[in-house]
């Protein structure tokens, strides 16, 4: 699947080269027929996330305060 992903309000910092947006190809997990929010956030951690991942998710969630907006929508 082809994403647009956008971090701002500080979390592109904690990116690899500190870019805001980033267009990506995500591929279901094993098992999975098509790509979850938790799927996405394991890959976004595993993939783009380069240091201090606990700012951005808590367990298999993103942290208290962190706001998810899908086609720019909450």
């Amino acid at each position: 699947m082809h994403l647009t992903l956008e971090f701002g309000g500080g979390l592109e910092l904690l990116l690899e080269n500190s870019t805001k947006v980033h267009k990506v190809e995500v591929s279901p997990k094993d098992g999975e027929g098509k790509v979850t929010m938790k799927g996405l956030l394991s890959w976004v951690k595993a993939n783009l996330i380069k240091e201090r991942p606990e700012m951005f998710v808590k367990g298999d969630s993103v942290r208290p305060g962190v706001l998810v907006l899908i086609n720019d929508c909450d």
